[in-house]
């Protein structure tokens, strides 16, 4: 087992964090799903999406899961399987007296389930969950207060599901009324891109120099796709065929840059030529090859287990190098190139599979205006040369630090690395030193963020989203304050998946609004779910000055969203290359 350090500290109870009231839309108070997530008892079980289809996707992987039926609606893509007999509750807040009328979505999956809903002191009429194909059913009438009051789930018979309730002074509410209820009224949809490509990850960039964000999607077999801001392809290069065609479990390498400073971005990725693995520069608007050079890592046959490119700043004025991560397992190696893919320098480690994690990460930890570059256990300098390690703090490869984030935390003016560090948890090192400041259990911390997210906690706060494998991947978010006080955690139990950050300036006040998962990270801590699918990314896609989530779904969806009332903000930072090189180019699922 590797050392572990543990800073001597007061420790205090993580408690679940209180939610806010349901929300209220076109009139009717929804308590969806999520709603119940803080009161979630021991056994009860979170579905978050849909079943995955697959097949018929170009650049799909061999393995893809056969294609499904469309899955039947679904409020939210979100339910919660009822398995234990133990009440739950969500808070509501009616914005007028009078009479309310209950509605409740569900369906039975065990013979014999059903469910009450008391909503106040009062018992519903109604039983539910007890369709096997599912219902929308009214729960009766009610005649309510103005104000906050409490909605439970009672009287549980195990073995059902609900999406939503809803209280609505409609008395006729329909099932086809609930669809335009689902998600945040503020939150709106500016561009989808259908695209008949298998996703592994996206890129962005200007590749034909019209001003606009144009899209490379990245396959899990390392194809490469170009489409313009419309959604028209401009080309693509598919991987080849053959046994060696499933790459990429999370991460495809390749980036977007304006490698020569001409208005229009080149991609750079990994591609086969001749029978050989290559790294390639391609026109951005032709696919024209402009440079290639052999791919960085040990001949084929290989395994491909981190293989990720970011942009690094390592000379003064412009940020045109670009760092190759390979680890193929065995060796790790990182090489810096210049523009035209000449090499700069080559760092090389021998260590097992995720030992440097999964991602490069070229920061200025000095204030010299100069990247360094940091990957899990390493940071070097801008030639290469090691400025500090902990191998012999973490010999072990499981001990990797999968997420990482650089951020002053007490206001001293240097950088700290706060990181997701596997199975060791959330950790705090001195960016310049590598001095472990503090480590705090967190399950498997996978994914971590920072920032001033909560108005119950002044300054900055750290979250991390742990990892759970029981039943599957789960994730839960748990909170710490800079000095590693915990704070809370959210939801209470774990919902399905292994969620990504995004964070921008949403609304153009110059705030940061957090999102993981489906879910908008709310000032209490909790999350409102906000989209169909995952978020990807969060930058300035349409170019207003505002900062706009991305979501991605694999099957070929991409989608982008904004503030109904943002404000534009034209910022100088938005434009400023090192700021799109570290913040848009280097964007990792990590």
């Amino acid at each position: 087992m590797s050392k572990i350090l543990i800073a001597l500290m007061p420790v205090f109870f993580l408690l679940p964090v209180a939610r806010a009231a349901a929300p209220v839309r076109a009139g009717h108070v929804v308590l969806d799903a999520t709603s119940f997530l803080g009161e979630l008892p021991d056994g009860d079980t979170a579905q978050n999406g849909p079943p995955r289809t697959g097949g018929g996707r170009r650049g799909a992987a061999p393995a893809a899961t056969p294609a499904r039926p469309a899955p039947t609606f679904t409020f939210e893509n979100f339910a919660i399987n009822l398995l234990a007999p133990t009440p739950l509750g969500a808070k509501a807040d009616l914005p007028q007296a009078g009479t309310w009328h209950l509605y409740v979505r569900s369906r039975r999956v065990t013979e014999g389930s059903s469910f009450k809903v008391a909503v106040g002191d009062q018992l519903s009429a109604g039983t539910f969950g007890q369709a096997p194909g599912g219902a929308f059913q009214s729960g009766g009438r009610f005649e309510l207060p103005r104000g906050p009051l409490k909605v439970t789930l009672t009287e549980i018979h195990p073995g059902c599901a609900f999406d939503v309730l809803l209280l609505s002074q409609q008395a006729d509410l329909t099932e086809a009324d609930l669809a335009p209820l689902q998600y945040p009224e503020d939150i709106v949809l500016l561009k989808a891109y259908p695209l008949p490509v298998a996703i592994e990850g996206v890129k962005f960039g200007d590749l034909n120099g019209d001003g606009k964000t144009d899209l490379v999607v990245l396959t899990p077999n390392y194809s490469t796709y170009a489409y313009d801001n419309s959604g028209k392809e401009l080309w693509h290069v598919d991987a080849p065929s053959g046994g060696s065609e499933l790459r990429s479990q999370f991460e495809a390498p390749g980036v977007v840059w304006d490698f020569d400073q001409d208005g229009k971005a080149e991609v750079v990725a990994w591609c086969m030529l001749d029978g050989r693995e290559t790294l390639a520069m391609y026109d951005g608007a032709t696919g024209a090859i402009k440079h290639q050079i052999p791919w960085p890592t040990p001949p084929m046959p290989h395994v491909y287990n981190n293989f990720r490119l970011a942009i690094a700043k390592l000379h003064p004025g412009y940020p045109d190098s670009l760092i190759v991560y390979t680890d193929s397992g065995g060796t790790v190696s990182i090489n810096a190139y210049g523009p035209s893919l000449d090499l700069l320098w080559s760092y090389s480690h021998p260590r097992l599979k995720d030992y440097h994690g999964h991602y490069i990460y070229p920061v200025d930890i000095n204030g010299d205006g100069i990247d360094e570059v940091y990957v899990s256990h390493v940071m070097l300098d801008a030639k290469g040369h090691e400025v500090w390690n902990n191998y012999a703090e973490f010999p072990d490869n499981h001990d990797h630090v999968d997420s990482a984030r650089f951020v002053d935390l007490n206001g001293d003016g240097k950088l700290e690395i706060i990181a997701g560090q596997s199975d060791v948890g959330t950790t705090v090192y001195d960016a310049t030193t590598g001095k472990l400041l503090w480590q705090r259990f967190a399950n498997h911390n996978q994914k971590i963020e920072a920032g001033n997210y909560r108005a119950d906690i002044p300054g900055q706060v750290i979250v991390a989203s742990s990892r759970f494998y029981v039943g599957g991947l789960g994730a839960l978010l748990r909170w710490y304050d800079p000095q590693g006080r915990r704070i809370d955690i959210w939801p209470k139990h774990p919902i399905p998946g292994n969620p990504n950050f995004s964070k921008g300036d949403f609304k153009g006040d110059g705030k940061n609004a957090l999102f993981w998962q489906r879910f908008r990270i709310e000032a209490d801590g909790t999350g409102t779910i906000a989209f169909p699918d995952e978020v990807f990314h969060m930058f300035d896609f349409m170019g207003t000055g505002t900062d706009q989530p991305v979501t991605v779904n694999r099957n070929g969806m991409v989608r982008v969203y904004g503030y109904k009332s943002a404000k534009p903000n034209p910022a100088a930072e938005k434009s400023d290359p090192l700021y799109r090189a570290h913040s848009i180019a280097n964007h990792t699922h990590y």
